[in-house]
């Protein structure tokens, strides 16, 4: 693991990274080969040109997508997250 996300995955709180580390796990088992660096001061999974940005806080972990347009967000919240017009948001206990 590159030494930067190795810091910042270290530094996850204890609350969140759970979540945090499901949703890696998941990129993970969908694209075996993505590869994961920091870009925004966040972990960010890549595949080809597609990215995920994935920023874990002390209460909740955000996703970012890279893609925009019809059909690129998701059209309904997973239990307890949030949508934004960019972003998705967990907690830990509902999502």
């Amino acid at each position: 693991m590159d030494p930067d996300v190795q810091t910042y995955v270290q530094a996850i709180p204890a609350t969140t990274r759970p979540l945090f580390d499901r949703i890696d796990a998941l990129v993970h088992e969908l694209h075996p080969e993505v590869e994961i660096l920091i870009t925004y001061d966040m972990p960010t999974h890549q595949v080809g040109t597609r990215r995920l940005y994935v920023a874990a806080w002390k209460n909740w972990v955000s996703f970012y997508g890279s893609e925009r347009g019809p059909g690129r967000r998701l059209r309904r919240a997973p239990p307890g997250a949030e949508l934004g017009a960019g972003h998705h948001q967990a907690d830990p206990e509902g999502g």
